[in-house]
């Protein structure tokens, strides 16, 4: 699956849509969020999970960023049939991070979200 205009695109989506929490600006929370989610045939996003979580209200604006995202390409696999082969839409897993930096940090890393 590929997010309309690619990683970068889906880089700048997450940071510009996603609203760090102000209850966890004011306990000064910081960390990590690792979502997994589904493309579907249809390019739109479901199954979305926290796999790896720092608090309920930075995973839950994580689910909300995923939630409200545009529809992907779909992904497609090739498949066997009677004729030969072909190739059709599936669902797809896929899983980002979603780091939360009460400041900029300056390690190279992507989908940083600091309060706006």
């Amino acid at each position: 699956p590929e997010f309309p205009g690619g990683k970068d695109s889906l880089t700048t989506y997450v940071v510009n849509h996603t609203v760090y929490p102000e209850s966890a600006i004011n306990d000064k929370i910081e960390g990590r969020v690792f979502m997994r989610f589904a493309i579907e045939p249809d390019g739109s996003t479901s199954d979305i999970q926290v796999f790896i979580g720092v608090r309920s209200d930075l995973d839950n604006e994580c689910i909300k960023t995923i939630r409200e995202m545009p529809k992907w390409k779909p992904g497609t696999t090739v498949l066997r049939a009677n004729k030969g082969w072909y190739r059709t839409k599936t669902k797809w897993m896929y899983s980002i991070p979603f780091t939360f930096s009460l400041t900029k940090s300056e390690k190279g890393e992507k989908n940083i979200i600091t309060p706006k």
